[in-house]
């Protein structure tokens, strides 16, 4: 029995560390092309709930569901719209590619860790929700962007998410 009650408490771990990491990475791979492309950054925020700590712009949180490089990137005018799609999409690009190299990696790796080639793949198909156009409030999806960016959409007040961005 207490078998059972270790799995599943490695089990969510491995997957709590590989969500909590495919959103760090899905986060960077936005912040390293804001970098290429001269978008200042104010914060970079890895996950969500309550802070665990920070890192220079970099504010870690309790739970891997989410992050935002803010302000947005649709909100600078300074940068065209084919580069902010590759921004936008520089993300979900980067987890792609992570997830490959890593599962590839980890072939052939002993209980817990043969199991994150799994948690990388859940991780992945829920990060593609991120690519779905979606919006809750101010929080607006890369999916969105990406589209507003391509057909030139306008967000209307009070939804906008520029307001108080710049």
């Amino acid at each position: 029995m207490w078998h059972i009650v270790l799995f599943v408490i490695l089990a969510f771990i491995v997957f709590w560390i590989a969500m909590y990491l495919a959103i760090v990475v899905h986060e960077f791979g936005h912040l390293i092309f804001r970098k290429i492309f001269g978008v200042p950054t104010q914060s970079v925020r890895i996950g969500t709930g309550p802070c665990i700590c920070s890192v220079g712009c970099v504010q870690f949180r309790w739970f891997p569901l989410g992050g935002m490089n803010a302000p947005y990137t649709f909100c600078y005018p300074r940068v065209n719209r084919k580069k902010k799609i590759v921004i936008y999409g520089a993300g979900s690009a980067v987890n792609f590619i992570f997830s490959i190299v890593f599962s590839i990696i980890s072939l052939g790796l002993p209980f817990p860790l043969n199991m994150i080639p799994f948690s990388m793949a859940i991780c992945n198909f829920l990060l593609i929700f991120n690519l779905i156009p979606h919006r809750k409030g101010k929080s607006v999806s890369d999916g969105l962007m990406i589209i507003a960016l391509l057909y030139n959409m306008e967000f209307l007040p009070p939804d906008h998410p520029c307001e108080n961005e710049l």
